[in-house]
């Protein structure tokens, strides 16, 4: 009796411990895309079927390595590119993009060596006061970071 009981008992005690276990499934990904000039990253974009997630290096630290992330519907990821890449934004034009999460992005065109460059400042939340921002990118970087490419 004690030679059943045994393996009764730990067969039992070994299908619950198994139950506690959950399997997570995750989006399927699209496109993985990163831009990384010299090896040192900047930015990256993960696609999914509904969203785009967003991973940028904060560029107001050196020597420190800080990421920031968010997210974007596909209808604002395109928006977002066709502001960024066509050249239609003027010196001082101010854009904010609100994205899925909490964070919000501000867009500041201004000028350097004669060419409007956008600066993106990305606010983690409503009473964020020091924000990050990301490094400037031409547009063969943008076309790379979006998957135009």
């Amino acid at each position: 009796m004690k030679k059943l009981l045994l393996p009764l008992v730990l067969f039992l005690f070994t299908i619950n411990g198994f139950a506690q276990i959950t399997k997570i499934e995750r989006d399927e990904v699209i496109k993985e895309t990163k831009v990384a000039p010299m090896g040192k990253f900047w930015a990256s974009m993960t696609l999914y079927e509904d969203r785009a997630e967003f991973m940028v290096r904060d560029a107001k630290f050196q020597y420190l390595d800080k990421y920031v992330h968010f997210q974007l519907d596909i209808e604002t990821m395109n928006q977002l590119y066709d502001l960024l890449t066509n050249g239609e934004a003027k010196v001082d034009d101010e854009f904010h993009v609100n994205t899925l999460g909490k964070e919000t992005l501000y867009i500041y065109f201004k000028k350097s060596f004669g060419k409007v460059f956008p600066t993106i400042f990305i606010y983690e939340g409503k009473y964020d006061q020091s924000a990050s921002y990301m490094s400037y990118l031409n547009n063969k970087q943008y076309a790379k970071l979006f998957g135009k490419k």
